[in-house]
Order: C-alpha cells, then sequence, then structure tokens
C-alpha cells in the first residue's frame, strides 16, 4: 500500500477521479464508468472461479469420509467462524486432495488443477485472497440434526450486498442448478455451503490482528499524560453484512490533522497508518463482531487504541515548519473484500472548510459512520448518530 503523502490540490483532484462514487454525477465520469467496466469484469472472475471451486467440493459431499473431514474443519472456528480455507481443506489431508484433483478432472477435463485455481486468487492489485468454504447457522442446524443428513446446497458469494443466492446441489454425481434462488431463511433449516473470499485473513493467510490493546483494569498506566486515546466500548446495531458472510468486520481508516486542512496554504490530512491512503479501501479493523452481537445490541468492551501517543503527534505544515495535530478524521464502515468495490465520499474538516478530499472504502453498504475527534474532548467523547447503527465512546 502507499504512504500518505501531504495533499495537494492537484492530488485532491486525481484522489476524486480514483474511486467509484456514490453521487451519481460523478459516476457518468469517463474514469468511473472505466473503474466500472473493471470491476463487473473482476465480479465475472471472482464469480467463475469460486464456482468452479465450489462446484468440485460439492461433488465430494456424496462421500461420508471426506463430509466428516471437512465438518471437523469447520468446527475448528479458526477465525472465529464457521469456515475454512479451501488451501487448508485441500493441503492438510493428501486423501482428500487425491480425491478433489479426480473430481476436477471429471468436471473440468484437462483444463488444470485446484492450486491453480486458487493461485489466480493471489497477487490481485498487490494482495492476496483466500476462498473459503462457510456453513452458515451451523451450531444451530446442528442442534437440530440438520446437518449431515440431506445433499448440502451451494452458493457462490462475492463480496456484493447480496441476501438471495444462486444455488446448486449434486444430484446422483451430476451439478445441477436449483430453480429457486437460496436466502436466509432458508439456510437457517437446511444445510448451505458458501463459497467466498475469507475477510479475516491477511495477504499471507495469516489471521488478522486487530491491534485491540486491552487495559487489564489497570486505567491510565501508559507512563505520560494520557497519551493514548481509544474506543473503549463499541455497539453495533445494524446488519449491513449478509447472513452469507457470517459476522461483521468492523473497520477503520483515520488521518491527522487540524480544525481545518489548511495550514500555511497547504491542505494538510496525514494517515494514521499506511492503510488509510485516501485511495485505499481497506483501513485498519478494529473488531470482528457477530451476528448475534449485532442482533442483541450487545455493547462490546473493545479498548481499541485509535490515537497512540497522540501528544507526540507532529506534522510539517510547510518547508520548515512543524505543528501538532490536535484533530483525528475517521470514517467506520463494515469491511468487504475484494472483489467488493469501492465507495467513496468527500471528507470535509471540522471547519467545513473549502477543502476536502475523497476517501474510498471496501464495503457492500455505505459507511456506520464518519466524523471528527478533537484531542482535549477525546476524554469522555459519545459518539452515537442519529442513524443509531453505531455507538461508542472515546477514553484517554
Amino acid at each position: 500500500m502507499k504512504t500518505l503523502k501531504y495533499l495537494s490540490i492537484a492530488v485532491l483532484m486525481i484522489l476524486f477521479n480514483s474511486c467509484q462514487t456514490e453521487d451519481i454525477i460523478n459516476k457518468n465520469t469517463l474514469t468511473a464508468l472505466a473503474e466500472n467496466a473493471n470491476h463487473e469484469a473482476e465480479l465475472k472472475f471472482a464469480s467463475e472461479r469460486l464456482t468452479s471451486i465450489g462446484q468440485v467440493i460439492l461433488l465430494e459431499s456424496a462421500d461420508n469420509q471426506s463430509r466428516a473431514y471437512l465438518y471437523g474443519k469447520i468446527e475448528k472456528r479458526f477465525d472465529g467462524e464457521t469456515n475454512v480455507l479451501i488451501e487448508s481443506l485441500i493441503n492438510e489431508n493428501p486423501t482428500y486432495s487425491a480425491r478433489i484433483s479426480n473430481n476436477l478432472s471429471s468436471l473440468f477435463g484437462n483444463e488444470g488443477n485446484l492450486d491453480n485455481y486458487l493461485a489466480s486468487f493471489k497477487n490481485i492489485k498487490g494482495s492476496n485472497y483466500y476462498p473459503q468454504l462457510f456453513i452458515p447457522f451451523y451450531d444451530e442446524l446442528k442442534s437440530a440434526n440438520r446437518i449431515g443428513i440431506a445433499n448440502p446446497v451451494l452458493v457462490i458469494a462475492t463480496g456484493a450486498d447480496q441476501y438471495s443466492f444462486t444455488a446448486y446441489q449434486n444430484v446422483n454425481g451430476k451439478i445441477i442448478e436449483l430453480p429457486n434462488k437460496v436466502d436466509e431463511l432458508f439456510a437457517k433449516q437446511s444445510e448451505v455451503w458458501v463459497i467466498s473470499i475469507n475477510e479475516r485473513v491477511d495477504s499471507n493467510g495469516n489471521l488478522l490482528t486487530e491491534l485491540i490493546t486491552k487495559d487489564n483494569g489497570n486505567g491510565r498506566v501508559q507512563g505520560l499524560s494520557y497519551p493514548n486515546a481509544k474506543f473503549e466500548n463499541m455497539r453495533i446495531s445494524s446488519h449491513k453484512e449478509s447472513w452469507a458472510y457470517g459476522g461483521s468486520e468492523v473497520n477503520i481508516k483515520r488521518w491527522k490533522s487540524f480544525y481545518t486542512f489548511t495550514q500555511y496554504g497547504n491542505a494538510i490530512a496525514v494517515g494514521v497508518t499506511n492503510e488509510d491512503t485516501p485511495e485505499d479501501g481497506d483501513g485498519r479493523q478494529i473488531y470482528q463482531f457477530s451476528r448475534n452481537d449485532v442482533k442483541y445490541d450487545r455493547n462490546i468492551n473493545i479498548n481499541w487504541v485509535y490515537a497512540a501517543d497522540w501528544p507526540s503527534w507532529q506534522v510539517a505544515v510547510d518547508g520548515s515548519t512543524t505543528q501538532h495535530t490536535d484533530y483525528v478524521y475517521y470514517v467506520i464502515f463494515e469491511y468487504d473484500p475484494w472483489p467488493t468495490g469501492l465507495r467513496s465520499f468527500t471528507m470535509r474538516d471540522a471547519g467545513f472548510g473549502s477543502y476536502g478530499f475523497t476517501v474510498c472504502y471496501r464495503s457492500g453498504d455505505g459507511y456506520y459512520h464518519t466524523g471528527y475527534i478533537y484531542q482535549y474532548s477525546a476524554d469522555g467523547l459519545i459518539i452515537n448518530p442519529i442513524s443509531n447503527e453505531i455507538r461508542t465512546n472515546s477514553v484517554f
């Protein structure tokens, strides 16, 4: 990812045209049209590849030993969800891997092997992505004796804001498309296998570090005078994640700046981390909320530091002058991985100055909240927008 540099007016104009915007006027620009075309091609590519992987896995569902092996992997919940990376499923069992290879040949002839299919999700715009198999409502279905009984139904989820999906099933060794789409109600009653891109591992396939700083009940023990600002508790009250993707991965993008973005005539907003470049869609993960966390409106103690050692934050405002940045600007959103497209909006400063910059974030839905936090009002600040989709508090 690129390192955020100071934003000149020219750079702001470039960034304005680099994102897929929610503004209908900007969607009609040639830049936006070209990006939309690329996004459609990416969705098509991901859907076709994931469908091929899913059908090969589904064909193996008729074998009881293979199915038991898959359930064992699912129940390990390696990232907290009832899912398993396809790569892990294949690489950790040579017998299963051999059977999958035979299925691939049966379905697609000599078009390659599954490793090649998985490799096609590597080095996409500089990042690697990992297909997974997810069984929604697994625990409830297992308690109701509905796991491992009937033939599972396969759906392909590509990160779009979908709630019903085209479905497939293995019928006597043949993969057929079912006449009706599958929705959440169906998935709560029947075993559904969702093939999608995992949202909780990094580019190396390792679990994402949530960077949650626990104070262990010791209060302000950082050593300096209240240097760290954190979100103490957070509640998410809106399902911005489809049932087919499990829980909600809540991410943030942050910038250091001032009451207005302009200092000495320069527009300045500096990313807190290298994930906070305006044109990058990912940001940094705050917390992984389960579907029940959202359903039951749970207030979770997260203790997530959003401004570490805030008094030390200095940025250059001209060729020779540095100043302390006393504002954090942010957007909090439900993260969805590629091939989900980018959304965007214009970040305005606290003083509603003439400068702003376009911020992109990767999500199938609108953001939870965007705003700013003033350093000297951060201790005890309550963030609770009118939408009531999110509530959090800031403390030192």
